[in-house]
């Protein structure tokens, strides 16, 4: 990873499903890294605050690139709101339901990052279809085969993977 350059932007796409956290860092129209995390089948967190959970990675991807300027895209108009409430310095972000603390801590992390690491954010919201993290969240149905009720998840997924990889 070379030293950024002063005048350098830096897009940063994020995006969250029911399966995955997907995020992509972009420079000069090229993608330098792109990471997925694959959700626990359990998680039963709001999307919201996971699609937070995907800025929040990649901002620190970004930070590793050493990016100062960076350009947050994400295609959850909630979040896109939220994370431009801590860029803009609004001081009560509007938040509601049973979620309340766990996305106030989330876009403290969001504030604090930008102020230790002096970022430079801009947050834009973008169509689902145009975001380049949406594919790192996906995965194709076949794929996902769920388990038999003597067969434990782990197998199921060694079995789904076999499968998917005997039929390419």
């Amino acid at each position: 990873r070379g030293p950024a350059t002063a005048d350098s932007e830096f897009t940063v796409w994020c995006d969250a499903s029911n399966i995955a956290i997907g995020v992509a860092v972009e420079k000069d129209g090229c993608i330098l890294e792109d990471k997925a995390w694959l959700r626990p089948a359990n998680d039963k967190r709001h999307i919201n605050v996971i699609e937070l959970e995907a800025a929040i990675r990649g901002l620190n991807l970004a930070v590793r690139w050493k990016a100062t300027k960076i350009w947050l895209m994400t295609d959850s108009k909630t979040a896109a709101s939220w994370l431009r409430d801590v860029v803009h310095g609004v001081q009560r972000t509007r938040v509601k339901g049973l979620h309340v603390t766990v996305v106030l801590r989330r876009l403290q992390i969001v504030e604090d990052m930008i102020a230790t690491a002096d970022l430079n954010v801009s947050v834009v919201w973008v169509e689902s279809r145009k975001n380049v993290a949406d594919a790192l969240t996906r995965v194709p149905a076949k794929w996902l085969m769920k388990p038999q009720e003597d067969q434990p998840a782990a197998v199921a997924a060694s079995a789904a993977a076999a499968a998917a990889a005997a039929a390419a």
